[in-house]
């Protein structure tokens, strides 16, 4: 009777383990979804104080539920949120850096809870579940397995039908549809132009026999993530719907200035980082190659004009080293000679923008290149079946 008595106040003790920490958790995923929407919106005030509110609520939750680890880097953000406030909401490169390091410390530390138990109660799930919406059910049945094996909470959609009595704008985290879903004619576009009505649902098409234009772009206008033609990549599956529940907070991008007037590059720096994008600028053009190998840059804002050298032939000495070859070079300058801005991407550069630049068309275009330049180097350097490093990246 005393053993039985003893197993079930473990019992118990577990149990309310699991919520506490459950409960801390749940804070984490609020802390990283609006960690998710100010990269997203070029860090509005409103963001900033919604960040400070939740991250005040997690460190109230791991106090009161004695998880340490989560207090300390609650606190640790907390101080440098501090910071942006005493310097009058201004952002710089420095603190950026060390947010984007303590987020993802936070949606680590939440990954590490999730790997170290095989229990499922403790696993650390999503309250919505992944819609799977597939003709072929074995595959779904794949699928369904890897999203759990990662935490998540996955739930198979048998027909149209049921999808219409599940499916709620606000009822799942993401759906996977197949686009002739219940072996109709583009059924399962339809069903998602129908949802998205309401409101936006992050959805991923699929589709067993590939698709045309008019497929892609029926696709595309229903919002879809993106497309997959013959195949599913598991582990893109998995990546994206990190990214869809902020699970794996996406970095910074990273900008090198190249401008020789002091005012001009301090006032890109302050547009940059006030949108959340870290930067660095060089004054003088020689330091060029340097810079590239210790700051790292995915994309080079270069003036075309500057006293040493222009920037066409600071951009051909660029393109000759083959490690930088693939850095999205945009040239800045006063110039509006149609003629010479295409003879200068036509010498390295892939973008033209003109002096005086609107600050929300320098964080697009910055934007823009950033995300197709980070794909860019994950097809190069990742094996396209497996999503590992390939032979020459891990041999570098």
């Amino acid at each position: 009777m005393q053993k039985r008595s003893a197993e079930g106040n473990r019992s118990n003790t577990h149990q309310l383990k699991t919520y506490f920490a459950k409960r801390v958790t749940d804070q984490v995923r609020h802390v990283l979804g609006i960690w998710r929407m100010l990269t997203d919106e070029n860090w509005p005030d409103n963001h900033i104080l919604d960040l400070l509110e939740s991250n005040k609520k997690l460190i109230r939750y791991a106090q009161h539920f004695q998880e340490e680890s989560h207090l300390q880097l609650g606190q640790q953000i907390a101080h440098t949120l501090k910071k942006i406030k005493e310097d009058d909401g201004t952002l710089n490169s420095a603190v950026v850096t060390q947010l984007t390091e303590l987020i993802k410390k936070l949606s680590q530390l939440a990954s590490r809870k999730n790997d170290v138990t095989n229990n499922t109660e403790t696993a650390i799930e999503p309250k919505k579940p992944v819609y799977l919406a597939l003709n072929d059910h074995v595959l779904g049945q794949k699928i369904e397995q890897q999203l759990e094996f990662f935490g998540y909470k996955a739930e198979l959609i048998h027909d149209s039908s049921h999808f219409k009595l599940r499916a709620r704008p606000n009822d799942a985290i993401a759906i996977i549809m197949d686009v002739n879903f219940d072996n109709r004619f583009h059924n399962g576009i339809e069903l998602i132009e129908q949802l998205i009505k309401e409101a936006k649902v992050p959805t991923i098409f699929y589709s067993e026999d590939g698709a045309d234009i008019h497929t892609l772009l029926r696709a595309s206008r229903a919002q879809g993530r993106f497309f997959h033609n013959a195949t599913i990549d598991m582990s893109r599956i998995v990546e994206e719907v990190e990214l869809i529940t902020h699970q794996t907070p996406e970095a910074p991008f990273r900008v090198l200035i190249v401008e020789d007037s002091r005012t001009q590059a301090f006032h890109i720096e302050q547009i940059l980082n006030n949108a959340g994008i870290i930067s660095k600028a060089i004054l003088d053009p020689m330091l060029i190659l340097d810079a590239l190998e210790e700051f790292k840059p995915e994309i080079i804002l270069m003036d075309m004009y500057m006293p040493v050298c222009n920037g066409m032939e600071l951009a051909n000495v660029i393109r000759q080293q083959d490690q930088f070859v693939s850095i999205p070079i945009v040239f800045l300058s006063a110039e509006d000679d149609i003629e010479k801005q295409l003879n200068a991407m036509s010498n390295g550069g892939d973008d033209f923008l003109t002096k005086p630049i609107k600050s929300h068309h320098l964080i697009t275009a910055v934007r823009n290149k950033g995300k197709r330049a980070r794909k860019l180097v994950a097809l190069v350097n990742q094996d396209s079946l497996t999503g590992l490093l390939n032979h020459t990246s891990i041999l570098r």
